[in-house]
């Protein structure tokens, strides 16, 4: 990329925040004079920075087109990480207003004992590690318990299924009382041991799995929709085998499949999970279809700036992947 209008070369150790707003502005405008007015300075000096960061990563990202410029495939994916970066750092002066404004701030959670030991801890650390001055905690509370803390003000925001939490026996009316946000998604992973013979087979039906002890408390672990066979008009629960371990927690239930004990059903999000290299994992949502995690908190009240934090953390973290198959 060449620019006429300076001979003045700029070297860079690392990328800067000029550099990647030029870039950026360059990629959305599709012109360095375009971008050099939104951004208040001369066209070369535009021109500068994004060939600085063009030597900096060693790639050309932008090219002459036209009467302007675009991206070159390089710059479109470069792009890609760019763009979000911009968008936080153009709220973060709100952002920051906000939470000043809150101070002293304080976030209370409560989840399912599975939320809280398998899909939250990488979402705690991270919150912490970026907001150590909002005062966190997080309780441990079974499905009934959730609403009834929501409605006390024990706790801010409740994750959970919504199934599981609008009990049809419960006191009140929760679906009136309460806000269901989608949040992620958990998916059921068939746990075996390498060689067995549900691991080899291409396609499996519900009906393979009764054949083994299933090492997890159906009904209890795992979504409804898992019990039946998918498809089924009469949905006629499933009879399996009755286990000899019955167990809630991923690592318990991979711990005793890999003894022998069976096979085992698990609810994972996959990203970031360890994978046992004994075992072999297996995803079933297309079988099962997945179950949706909901951030739950009472219907009119307003949301924090910590709330909207922790949730853009979560959703982050425990975003959809592929599967395994």
């Amino acid at each position: 990329m060449k620019y006429r209008g300076s001979s003045k070369t700029l070297r860079y150790k690392d990328a800067t925040l000029s550099q990647l707003r030029s870039f950026y502005e360059t990629g959305r405008l599709g012109s360095l004079s375009a971008a050099a007015q939104e951004l208040e300075l001369s066209n070369p000096t535009v021109w500068e920075q994004v060939h600085a960061l063009e030597r900096y990563l060693g790639k050309q990202l932008v090219e002459p087109y036209a009467h302007g410029s675009r991206l070159t495939a390089s710059g479109q994916l470069f792009m890609e990480i760019v763009a979000p970066l911009i968008d936080q750092l153009n709220s973060l002066k709100s952002r920051f207003a906000e939470l000043c404004e809150d101070q002293p701030a304080s976030l209370k959670v409560g989840a399912t004992p599975r939320i809280v030991a398998e899909d939250l801890p990488s979402s705690v650390i991270e919150f912490n590690h970026r907001y150590p001055a909002i005062r966190f905690s997080l309780r441990e509370m079974l499905e009934y318990e959730l609403p009834v803390a929501l409605a006390a003000n024990k706790i801010d925001l409740a994750f959970a299924p919504r199934e599981d939490v609008l009990q049809p026996n419960a006191p009140g009316s929760p679906i009136d009382c309460f806000d269901f946000v989608p949040c992620y998604q958990v998916r059921p992973i068939l746990i075996t041991p390498r060689g067995h013979p549900l691991a080899k087979r291409r396609r499996l039906t519900a009906e393979m799995l009764q054949r083994y002890p299933n090492i997890d408390s159906t009904g209890v672990h795992l979504p409804q929709v898992i019990a039946f066979r998918k498809g089924d008009k009469a949905d006629r629960p499933l009879q399996p085998p009755l286990p000899q371990i019955k167990a809630i927690f991923a690592s318990t239930i991979r711990c005793y499949v890999k003894l022998g004990f069976g096979i085992g059903i698990i609810l994972a999000n996959m990203r970031g999970s360890a994978r046992d290299p004994d075992l072999h994992e297996r995803d079933l949502t297309r079988m099962f279809g997945s179950l949706t995690i909901d951030a739950i908190r009472c219907k009119g009240s307003p949301e924090s700036a910590a709330q909207r934090l922790f949730l853009e953390i979560v959703q982050s973290t425990l975003k959809p992947v592929e599967t395994f198959d």
